[in-house]
């Protein structure tokens, strides 16, 4: 993360995790790097142990739904 802010990199990252506290984590993530005006999308890879499902959720989206 450190990377990203210092040299300002711009792009799309996947977070791959279990925790659903990964996905704020992302949330503020995402938002500390559109108050540097570094262009990102974030997505989260979060999947259940016991199950073979997995979803992806795009950050971006949640925080659109929650801003407004």
């Amino acid at each position: 993360m450190e990377d990203i802010l210092n040299n300002k990199k711009q792009g799309c990252y996947v977070i791959v995790s279990p925790d659903a506290d990964t996905v704020l984590l992302s949330l503020l993530i995402h938002n500390k790097l559109l108050k540097n005006k570094i262009d990102n999308s974030f997505y989260v890879l979060r999947y259940n142990r016991n199950d073979v499902e997995k979803e992806i959720i795009n950050i971006e989206e949640v925080y659109k739904n929650i801003m407004s």
